[in-house]
């Protein structure tokens, strides 16, 4: 347990504390991971545990043994109200109205020396809260909380006085911006003044909560030792830590204790509600240690928001599963959402399934004349990469703008009704349990445990198959590893137009080697051709550009700017080079997917090798830089005086799309990560696999794209002149097959999880497979493939294919 063990001049009475706690550095307390609700998926059975001193679900009347005081009018126990939006949290739930021109919603009250026959010193305090669609307090008032006023002092404009009582309740402050401020509301010994103190829960904006969502909101009360200020508050927001406060003097006299959990709802001293005011309240526990959130069970479970995790998620309830999705991701798809709408699509007649049905509902958002706010339907140029934008006959569209693909994937996620719980990262230290080489569960951060029968790694860096111990490769394999052409260093192979066609100096003076290099280069000797290597190819952000003066944003000065890194840059224009705009790649609305072209453009080359095992951490600092690079980028071509003229005039026309990524300053919440771990699974895809040159066993998808890998990195070559390299493009003579094998991890490391992006491939593979489309249909397969092992109760691996290639093909997937 946490802290019962940190006791001195202790008597308990049914596991409860009764008298002294000795004073402990509150620091090394905080309880951190998973809490006791890990082990009760969905709290079945929670309040049989030994530590659990009341439960309450609300599914029947049993809760109101417990608390007193629920028979209000304005308290009731409901399983829907649409017109507050409620989505039950599981079941029944108590909704606590505040009527319109009152301040008064519930007092519901559990007694702990009625019910126990004591009262403890300690205690953890969870529930489950959503505010109604209705929820618009103008002022502040009171949620649940922990109290001991024994009906004299600390509550209503009666201080505490150390002798008479305390309280901490929870508190609303009002509505600002669409969240309520949520915090403790508390009478202690040092209050000054007739009324608590607001201590609003301000860490990491956790307490501002919004409508219509739940959230897990924990507290913690330890009493004091009397006289001293050494008594502790902790708040929790879906398993973080909001608040913490550890020298408050509640009480000073061993007397006052913890009387009661107080589930409070009513507005602060006469203030009335300007219109009715809902809440919902659910799964209740008090606890003797933490308590964390609720445990989640499904049967199948998609970690990842990508476009192929959504599909996935999507396809498992379609096969008469439930699922649940969960990932780090605030916005769902992933890059097709992300700024990625000019849809690498290869031969668009091998995508199938729920991959086309996306692109047909993408069509169909078109379809609107609502649609087209910045240009006219009959001025759009219908260009497409390889094939038109918009396919009338086949009613698919392929070229889309990231806000139309964000809504394409809500409404299936709605459709479907699939949870999704989101901002959840994967302790990928400890978070993975397994047992006889399957996963049983996969703990977040936050605390959320998530418990399945079958699991799916959804993203694009592979962190639940590495966790779970799967093998896996990073970097360039050497070609000898599987007899490849196009693996490994690629010195001297000029592909696309992404190299320095010019001679170029790389040397701060140029001509002077002992000046130094110019930013962005690599003083590192590039390797023997076909050699292995560590690196990876280079990552961006696609940005979402218009020149539609009125919904124009001009490109930001990013903090960090440094001139100085684009005077490659500078030395490329003095070569007569003019393709900045080669890759402004037109999509609705007179906006743009521009990607990287050129020798020096917006692929940030060398400065993501240790993106795909780096920490959490780490990688946000990669983000972090690729962000600043990208936008000093487009900053200096814009306004550096030393830009040719042609060219700055020119992009000044251009700015980031208003009408895009709007909680994100305009900018991609997405960055373009090409390439991460790549899974040694049953079955590696190679460059003899997509050039066709062998047979592809158990096909559940297709690929048609080139051979497609950005540059690796930027270097000198003998002559003393820079140049690329790692810039790759071969055509596949047809479309290809992939085998299932690609999707499985090896038998004897794991049996109950499938890999639809993090493939198992080669460097060179990868670079084809890649592709967006690509991953949506090997989502779909994949769950496909969860479900049966589930029916079959069976390894993933030993899925009966024939079985899986027919229900593939009822789906409409081309194999």
């Amino acid at each position: 347990m946490f802290m019962w063990n940190r006791l001195k001049t202790v008597a308990l009475v049914s596991g409860f504390i009764c008298f002294c706690v000795a004073p402990v550095a509150a620091a090394l307390q905080v309880p951190i991971g998973k809490g006791l609700a890990a082990r009760y998926p969905g709290d079945e059975g929670i309040g049989n545990d030994p530590d659990v001193v009341v439960a309450a679900d609300f599914e029947s009347d049993a809760w109101r043994q417990d608390f007193a005081g629920g028979n209000r009018p304005t308290v009731s126990v409901v399983a829907e109200d649409e017109e507050r939006a409620f989505q039950p949290l599981r079941g029944k739930a108590l909704r606590i109205k505040v009527p319109q021109g009152e301040h008064y919603g519930a007092s519901i009250e559990y007694d702990f020396k009625k019910k126990l026959g004591h009262e403890p010193e300690e205690v953890y305090f969870r529930y489950y809260l959503r505010f109604g669609s209705d929820w618009d307090p103008a002022r502040g008032g009171k949620l649940p909380g922990i109290g001991g006023t024994y009906g004299r002092g600390g509550w209503g404009g009666r201080p505490s006085d150390g002798r008479n009582g305390w309280s901490a309740r929870g508190q609303f402050n009002g509505q600002r911006d669409g969240t309520t401020p949520i915090g403790f509301y508390c009478y202690h010994a040092d209050m000054k003044g007739r009324y608590g103190n607001s201590w609003i829960w301000e860490r990491d904006g956790l307490g501002d909560l919004e409508n219509n969502r739940w959230y897990c909101i924990e507290q913690y009360a330890r009493l004091n030792t009397p006289g001293q200020n050494d008594g502790v508050l902790r708040g929790w927001v879906d398993g973080r830590l909001a608040f913490e406060k550890t020298d408050i003097r509640m009480r000073d006299v061993a007397e006052l204790k913890i009387q009661s959990i107080w589930i409070n709802l009513y507005h602060g001293g006469t203030w009335s509600a300007r219109s009715d005011d809902h809440l919902f309240i659910d799964n209740v526990v008090v606890a003797k240690q933490y308590i964390g959130p609720m445990a989640h069970e499904a049967d199948v479970v998609v970690y990842g928001g990508t476009s192929a995790g959504v599909i996935a998620a999507v396809q498992a309830v379609r096969m008469g599963k439930s699922v649940v999705l969960v990932g780090p991701d605030k916005h769902l798809g992933g890059l097709s959402s992300g700024g990625l709408g000019w849809t690498d699509t290869g031969r668009k007649e091998v995508i199938g399934g729920l991959a086309r049905q996306f692109y047909h509902r993408i069509w169909r958002q078109y379809q609107q004349d609502d649609a087209w706010k910045w240009q006219k339907r009959s001025e759009y140029g219908n260009r497409g990469q390889g094939t038109p934008a918009i396919d009338g006959a086949e009613r698919t569209m392929w070229i889309f703008e990231p806000h139309v693909a964000e809504k394409v994937f809500e409404d299936l996620i709605a459709e479907h009704e699939i949870p999704v719980y989101r901002d959840e990262w994967l302790d990928r230290a400890h978070g993975v349990r397994k047992a006889g080489g399957r996963i049983e569960s996969i703990s977040m951060l936050s605390g959320r445990t998530f418990h399945g029968r079958m699991f799916i790694d959804a993203t694009y860096e592979g962190d639940l198959m590495a966790s779970a111990g799967v093998s896996y490769h990073v970097g360039r394999e050497a070609n000898s590893q599987y007899n490849e052409m196009w693996n490994g260093v690629q010195v001297g192979v000029l592909h696309h137009r992404h190299w320095f066609m010019e001679p170029v100096d790389p040397y701060v003076v140029p001509g002077d080697p002992s000046s130094g290099l110019l930013p962005r280069i690599s003083g590192e000797d590039p390797g023997e051709k076909g050699q292995a290597d560590h690196r990876v190819q280079a990552y961006c952000f696609r940005m979402c550009l218009t020149n539609v003066p009125e919904n124009r944003v001009p490109f930001p000065r990013p903090d960090g700017y440094d001139p100085g890194q684009y005077e490659l840059l500078l030395r490329v224009f003095d070569t007569g080079w003019r393709e900045t705009f080669h890759k402004f790649d037109p999509i609705p609305n007179r906006k743009t997917d521009t990607n990287n072209h050129g020798p020096f453009s917006t692929d940030n080359i060398g400065y993501n090798y240790d993106y795909p095992d780096g920490s959490y951490e780490r990688r946000r600092e990669i983000v972090a830089e690729h962000e600043t690079y990208q936008k000093g980028l487009m900053y200096f071509i814009a306004n550096d005086p030393r830009v040719p003229a042609d060219v700055q005039e020119r992009m000044q026309q251009w700015g980031l799309a208003k009408d895009e990524f709007g909680d994100n300053g305009h900018w991609p919440h997405q960055l373009y990560v090409r390439e991460s771990r790549r899974m040694i699974g049953e079955y590696v895809m190679t460059e003899n696999d997509v050039l066709c040159k062998r047979p592809v066993p158990q096909p559940v998808g297709m690929g048609s794209y080139t051979l497609d890998s950005h540059n690796v990195r930027r270097y000198v070559k003998p002559d003393g002149y820079v140049q690329n390299e790692g810039d790759i493009g071969v055509s596949p003579p047809e479309p290809y097959r992939i085998a299932y094998g690609a999707l499985c991890p090896k038998k004897d490391e794991c049996e109950n999880l499938l890999v639809p992006v993090c493939v198992s491939s080669s460097h060179i593979a990868f670079g084809s497979i890649r592709m967006e489309p690509v991953f949506m249909i090997l989502g779909h397969s994949a769950a496909t493939a969860a479900a049966q092992a589930i029916d079959a109760a069976c390894a993933v691996q030993d899925v009966d294919y024939d079985g899986l290639r027919t229900r593939l093909l009822e789906d409409d997937q081309r194999l």
